[in-house]
């Protein structure tokens, strides 16, 4: 997204009308080049395509463009989150660190709006939102 387009639609809130950027082959090629583990990106994709199956590519390119740095459904459900930390604990927590540097908070105070007991789940939900975002 370019800054002209992240002051309007990020900025000054408005809503997104383009959405022929929000593809699953753009969102392959951005976990690539964000070095998301090889395995992950490919579950990712299947569940994003079983969400762009089930609404239709319109809809589905809608929703993903207004995700907003929320949880992407499918990684809403504990025991599907709990299994990418289990399988890719390593990779969460390093960019956990790197979030820390980026956004100049702690991972604990990144997460103060997600509601959930297990720290596992916690972080692993505050890397997929931000990263897929």
């Amino acid at each position: 997204m370019s800054l002209l387009d992240w002051f309007f639609y990020e900025f000054l809130g408005m809503k997104i009308k383009n959405y022929d950027v929000f593809t699953i082959n753009n969102l392959n090629l951005n976990m690539r080049k964000a070095n998301f583990p090889e395995k992950l990106t490919e579950e990712i994709l299947a569940q994003f395509n079983e969400m762009k199956n089930k609404m239709g590519e319109q809809q589905f390119r809608e929703r993903f463009a207004n995700l907003h740095f929320q949880i992407p459904d499918p990684y809403k459900n504990e025991v599907i989150v709990n299994e990418v930390y289990d399988n890719y604990g390593d990779w969460i927590e390093r960019e956990l660190v790197l979030l820390e540097k980026e956004i100049n908070l702690s991972w604990e105070e990144q997460v103060a709006d997600i509601a959930n007991v297990n720290i596992h789940v916690r972080k692993t939900q505050l890397v997929l939102r931000h990263r897929i975002s």
